[in-house]
């Protein structure tokens, strides 16, 4: 049967899939020896050799999904994810590393996509083959109930969103210690969430948590230490303290104008954040120039 179903993706049963086989050496080789081996009665060779061809295949429809994804190409990275998925559950079945690496994938970019439902039901399919195969205390495991986390806080589900975080964060505690960078990356994304559902101090803890770490870590000149000091900032302004998130978030901006110069995403980010705090402290002439900076380089960036 298994040999069956593999030589119908040479024969032309998934016309979807020879273009990327053709683009793909490794894959071409693999079809070739396919060939090869089952003219010359080699069936079982033939089969192995299908299957990693196949494998290859899925593995590269998984990486063009998460270049589209990343390029912004959100439906054309839905169809590669779904194409690697169909082939993994193929080769693999439901429960296997591979399967829950692309349910995992293809909820992200079903997030960024803004279908939360899909994206939710994904991850949670990731979770659980995950928890099946390796337990609660795995990296793989603390990573997706993050990733679920994330998602649940997108789509407003916050009390979900805390539950899963805080799974998250045990588990990389137990596993990494307070003093590793997915420990922080989890505790900024905790104070994130915390801020959404109001609860301010919490999310100052943990926003503090996370930028502690990584100043320890990163120093004071890297990307991450200055996104915790812009999401301290988010979480002070919301709070009320205007000078305290004032503070944090020109150290966001000195930090990123050195990694990334004027012209950055980045950068108008905070520009635009820092405008929002000198609104909230009467300084409308500094408030202006800030969003100012912020749409004109957007506009450079993006477009009008």
């Amino acid at each position: 049967m298994i040999s069956l179903l593999l030589f119908s993706f040479f024969e032309g049963a998934n016309p979807s899939f020879p273009p990327l086989v053709e683009e793909h050496p490794s894959i071409a080789d693999s079809c070739h020896t396919f060939c090869t081996e089952r003219v010359a009665g080699e069936f079982p060779s033939a089969v192995q050799s299908a299957k990693h061809a196949l494998k290859a295949t899925a593995d590269s429809y998984h990486s063009l999904s998460d270049t589209q994804r990343a390029a912004g190409d959100f439906s054309s990275a839905l169809q590669s994810a779904q194409h690697a998925l169909s082939i993994r559950l193929k080769l693999f079945g439901e429960e296997h590393p591979a399967t829950a690496d692309i349910y995992h994938s293809l909820g992200d970019t079903q997030r960024v996509a803004g279908d939360f439902p899909a994206a939710l039901q994904s991850a949670q399919r990731a979770l659980n083959i995950r928890l099946k195969l390796f337990g609660e205390e795995h990296s793989s495991t603390a990573d997706i109930y993050h990733s679920l986390s994330y998602t649940q806080r997108t789509a407003g589900d916050f009390p979900s969103a805390l539950q899963s975080a805080r799974h998250a964060l045990n588990i990389r505690l137990k596993l990494f210690g307070e003093e590793h960078s997915a420990t922080a990356d989890i505790y900024h994304s905790l104070g994130d969430t915390q801020r959404a559902a109001g609860d301010f101090p919490a999310a100052l803890q943990s926003a503090q948590h996370a930028l502690n770490i990584r100043l320890k870590l990163f120093g004071e000149d890297h990307s991450s230490t200055a996104d915790t000091y812009h999401s301290l900032s988010d979480t002070q302004r919301a709070a009320g303290d205007f000078s305290s998130a004032l503070q944090s978030a020109q150290h966001a901006l000195s930090i990123r104008l050195k990694l990334f110069g004027e012209e950055h995403p980045a950068t108008a980010d905070i520009y635009h954040s820092l405008g929002d705090t000198q609104r909230a402290l009467g300084d409308c002439s500094s408030a202006r120039q800030s969003h100012q900076r912020a749409l004109r380089i957007r506009h450079k960036l993006f477009g009008k």
